[in-house]
Order: C-alpha cells, then sequence, then structure tokens
C-alpha cells in the first residue's frame, strides 16, 4: 500500500497572517507573459520567520549555530506527532507520559490546527504554546528538532522568550507554525527542507510527514 504524504506547509501568500510587529509578505510580479514578457518573473519579499519556518539558535543567541550550519539528516527521520487535544499549556505533566524519549524529533498537534483549517485572517493572541517546564523536559531528552503548529513554542504575552532559549540552548531546532489538521498522532517520518540561507537565524520550510 502506497503510504500517504502530508504535506504541513502553510503556503506563502499576499495577505496572509504575519507575527505583529513583523513586515507584511510581498509577492510581486515584475514581468508577465500576459504583458508580453518572455516569462513570468516575480520578487518576493517576506521575514525570515514567516509562514511554516524553522529557528535555529542564532535566532536568540549571538555565537548560536545558523541554521546553514545543520546537516540535512537533522531534519530528516523518524518523527512523532503528539495530538495535545483541548489542553490550553503543552505543560511536563501532558507529555511526561508521551514516548517522546524514543524519538529525536516532536511535533505538537493542538487545537490551533484549527485556527488554518478556519481560514482565519487575524493574528490570535491565545494560542496553544508550551510551558518552560515542559521545555525543560523536552532539553533534557537529546532531541533534534520540536514542533508546534502556530507562530511561536512560546506565550504572546512572554516576551523574554524563555522556551525558545531553553530549547535552542540545547541545541534542538523549531520549527514554527506546522499545519497539523489533517494529520493524526503517530509515528511518520519528517522531511524538512528550509531554505539554505547564509548565517541564518531561520527561514521558512517545505515540510512533509510520510507514513512508515
Amino acid at each position: 500500500m502506497k503510504k500517504r504524504i502530508y504535506d504541513v506547509t502553510l503556503t506563502i501568500s499576499n495577505g496572509m497572517v504575519v507575527y505583529p510587529g513583523d513586515p507584511e509578505v510581498e509577492i510581486t510580479p515584475i514581468t508577465k507573459l500576459a504583458g508580453r514578457a518572455s516569462a513570468n518573473v516575480s520578487c518576493v519579499s517576506f521575514n525570515a520567520h514567516v509562514g511554516t519556518h524553522l529557528d535555529a539558535p542564532y535566532h536568540y543567541f549571538e555565537k548560536g549555530r545558523s541554521l546553514d550550519e545543520f546537516p540535512p539528516d537533522v531534519l530528516i527521520g523518524p518523527c512523532l506527532v503528539c495530538d495535545m487535544g483541548e489542553t490550553e499549556v503543552i505543560t511536563k505533566f501532558s507529555i511526561q507520559e508521551l514516548s517522546i524519549a524514543d524519538y529525536k524529533r516532536v511535533l505538537f498537534k493542538t487545537k490551533n490546527s484549527r485556527i488554518w483549517k478556519s481560514g482565519q485572517k487575524k493574528f490570535i493572541e491565545d494560542f496553544v504554546y508550551i510551558s518552560t517546564d515542559a521545555a525543560e523536559h523536552l532539553a533534557s531528552l537529546d532531541l533534534k528538532v520540536v514542533g508546534i503548529d502556530y507562530f511561536s513554542v512560546d506565550s504572546y504575552r512572554d516576551r523574554n522568550s524563555p522556551v525558545h532559549k531553553i530549547l535552542l540552548g540545547k541545541g534542538v531546532l523549531l520549527i514554527e507554525s506546522l499545519d497539523l489538521s489533517d494529520v493524526p498522532a503517530g509515528s511518520y517520518e519528517l522531511i524538512c527542507a528550509p531554505l539554505k540561507i547564509e548565517n541564518s537565524d531561520g527561514a521558512p520550510a517545505r515540510v512533509f510527514l510520510r507514513e512508515l
């Protein structure tokens, strides 16, 4: 039986929701076949953390590794998708019984994914995030990747970004703004390909989950 592949990437487009304070996405045609040009060519402008993207340690640490310094195998391999149901905050208590320690990559599916499914065009401040005690627990598990289905692993109201600092400080790459709305909990192969940008603190990525 053919294994299903889920595309869990948001489409980058003009007018898409961005994190408050970030520049809007601009995709502008430079030449168009309809205008008798020889080809369609567009200019794109957006933040490195737009849509489905990765955060590297350099995002919060001056001497942290940039995204282009990580080998591809960090972002390709077995992955656990955890369905957190209706939880408001991902805490250590809510994840300590899960089989996360058996994996190097873990993605958290929360009710955030309904936001993408609904086509909401407004930033939602009260999204589900990871608590600091959960982050410390995850940081102790020798993980390579942690992902979540909205803009940030941190609470919108905590501008100190402790969860970013805990996980990135351990060299764990973060995938944010995943669309996991159609993905059942379970084991998958993660295939994540961020743009290769020199000295990058982050980059947009195309992310797939393939059934094992």
